[in-house]
């Protein structure tokens, strides 16, 4: 799972929903991964860093001041992808204050030792929530259940501009009271330390941006 750091902008490949949210006077940018090199250059300037989660030390390493963690992961073991499943990671960074796990590709539940380690350790989750060939979302609710998330941003679910049969994000929010759902109605989400509610995750439902 490509990392692309540039002064404080991070380009998550994995995330389905390509969209920009700002914290403070930093910000993070996803896109499709076939539109990886393309979303690289909208959203980074200068000279950046690509570091794969994969090759990193299990503790983690610190590129350009952003300290990256990593937790091993698999692609779904039942799915038929007609290959051998791929191995991942999930990631966890701090940026802009916040404490940000992404989920990777994860086709599996997330194992115990890795929910020990990030239980009370996240303020915003970048969920899958597509299901099928990603994590099942009876064992997603699960790891929101025990990581405890302040925030949960729901990615990698079905569009009708996009090309994956999966779960709508709906699927995922009819298992959620509606009072901690946010449909933010467009692309882009400023999120602070402060802003982020306590107490049961709220889920913010983004807008693809194209």
């Amino acid at each position: 799972m490509p990392l692309l750091v540039n002064e404080g902008k991070v380009l998550l490949e994995t995330i389905k929903t390509e969209c920009e949210i700002r914290t403070g006077r930093q910000g993070w940018c996803s896109g499709q991964r076939r539109a990886f090199s393309r979303a690289a250059r909208r959203c980074s300037t200068g000279d950046p860093t690509v570091v794969n989660a994969l090759e990193l030390p299990p503790e983690g390493a610190e590129v350009r001041g952003l300290h990256i963690r990593p937790f091993p992961a698999m692609e779904s073991v039942t799915f038929d992808y007609g290959r051998d499943p791929d191995a991942n990671a999930l990631y966890l960074f701090t940026l802009g204050g916040l404490r940000v796990l992404h989920m990777g590709a994860i086709g599996n539940p997330v194992p115990q030792e890795h929910l020990d380690a990030l239980h009370g350790n996240v303020d915003l989750l970048f969920a899958l929530t597509g299901a099928h060939a990603t994590i099942a979302l009876e064992d997603l609710d699960a790891a929101i259940e025990a990581i405890g998330p302040r925030g949960v941003i729901p990615m990698h679910y079905y569009s009708p501009r996009g090309v994956l049969e999966i779960e709508p994000v709906d699927a995922f929010l009819e298992r959620h009271p509606a009072e901690s759902i946010t449909q933010v109605g467009g692309p882009e989400l400023e999120l602070t330390p402060e802003t982020l509610p306590a107490g049961t995750p709220h889920i913010y439902v983004l807008e693809q941006s194209r």
